[in-house]
């Protein structure tokens, strides 16, 4: 949270240049726990870049997001029938601006961390077109052997082919 002094409510000004949420040490507080990460050992964060909802026609998201693999197996909780699990931190979700913002926050706090990289929008993009090509292809091919077989039943052209076809 940053530090604000304030005289008059409308007013406010700060008193730091910097947000107080990176977790760098400062001059005049201790380190964290003696240097040592708030997170426990053994913790494997994923960084990835979340895609846009498929309920929605806004922008994708250009936001990075860090959150954690879980430890421990998901349990059945035999009265209720809930998934439970013993592992808290899979439900922490940290978000940030940048790919190396989020970089930097993992090697800040000592974690093990994987990037995910994003699936590119312009190969599914060709793909979809590709398939849209090849679907239109084949509605061409069946239209115009449908419209062939209206008109053949519409004249009775085909049963004279056969028939005359069947008297030689």
């Amino acid at each position: 949270m940053e530090t604000v002094q304030s005289s008059d409510i409308r007013s406010p000004t700060r008193t730091s240049g910097r947000p107080d949420n990176d977790n760098r040490p400062r001059v005049d507080e201790p380190a964290l726990s003696m240097g040592r990460s708030v997170f426990p050992d053994g913790v494997t964060g994923r960084i990835y870049q979340p895609c846009r909802s498929a309920m929605t026609s806004a922008k994708p998201r250009k936001d990075w997001r860090l959150i954690f693999e879980p430890r421990t197996a998901p349990f059945i909780e035999p009265l209720m029938g809930y998934t439970g699990g013993r592992d808290t931190l899979t439900q922490v979700r940290l978000d940030f601006p940048t790919l190396e913002a989020a970089i930097r926050y993992a090697e800040r706090q000592g974690l093990s961390y994987v990037v995910q990289a994003p699936s590119s929008g312009s190969q599914a993009k060709v793909s979809n077109r590709q398939a849209s090509e090849e679907r239109h292809a084949f509605s061409d091919v069946v239209w115009q052997r449908l419209q062939l077989a209206w008109l053949q039943a519409s004249n009775n052209y085909g049963a004279g082919a056969q028939a005359a076809h069947i008297q030689t």
